[in-house]
This record gives C-alpha cells, structure tokens and sequence, in this order.
C-alpha cells in the first residue's frame, strides 16, 4: 500500500455511530460529589491523631525546673545609615517658571550588622553616587 491510497483511506474515515451504552450513559445526570478515596481519609484521620497528641503533650508537659536558665534566642541588629558627601552641579534648566539644577550627589552608606550569639561584627561601607533635579532657591 502506498502513501498515497493510505492517505485517502485516512481522508474518508468517518465516525461511526455511539453505543447504546454510551449513549444512556452521557444522557444520565452527572454525579454532583465524587467519592472520596480511603487513604485520604485515613491520613486525615491519622494527621488529626498526631496533632492531638503533640497538643496533650505540650499541656501535661512538666515546667521547666527553676534552677536552669533559659536561653533566649540570638538577636540580629543591622544599622543602615546614609551620609552626603558632596555635591556638584551638572547643569541648570528652566521649566514652567522655575529654575532646575541637575546636581550629582556623593553618598556614603554605612552598614553595620550584629548578633548577640557571636562577638563578630559586620561593617560595610558604599560609596554611590546619584543625580537628582532639585529646585534652585533663591535669597
């Protein structure tokens, strides 16, 4: 058999009619709730358990005895701080009344990060610049 006659055999394929079966069964009313599979419930069944008994644990637990001390959890601190260094003016424009400068700023950022847990202290400093219009104020 050659492509060509394969082709037209594919062409002139047709559905054929639905069995009575299929038929009385797409005419039925289809079911609002599945039902649920068993392992689902039992694994809620037993999350339910394990739950309840880490609750009846924690409330039966005995205190803690008082001749030990707590420890408390470590404390991060991280200052940010931000310093102008200098500025300079790149040039000056005049829009709906106002004189504009475009002024480029030096900053200096300061980063300083600590942990109560260690005696080690993170210091980083950035220098960026940045161009910003201000309005130019006159006295």
């Amino acid at each position: 058999m050659n492509d060509q006659e394969l082709e037209q055999q594919i062409r002139n394929l047709r559905l054929g009619p639905l069995p009575a079966e299929l038929r009385s069964r797409l005419r039925e009313e289809p079911a609002t709730e599945f039902p649920r599979p068993r392992w689902k419930s039992a694994r809620w069944a037993m999350a339910a358990a394990v739950v309840a008994a880490a609750a009846l644990t924690f409330l039966v637990s005995p205190d803690q005895p008082s001749d030990e001390v707590a420890v408390e959890d470590p404390i991060s601190v991280i200052q940010q701080e931000a310093t102008l260094i200098g500025t300079r003016v790149l040039e000056t424009r005049e829009y709906e009344g106002q004189r504009w400068e475009l002024v480029e700023q030096q900053w200096r950022d300061e980063t300083v990060a600590v942990c109560s847990a260690t005696p080690v202290r993170v210091r980083s400093t950035v220098i960026r610049p940045e161009a910003v219009w201000v309005p130019v104020r006159f006295q």
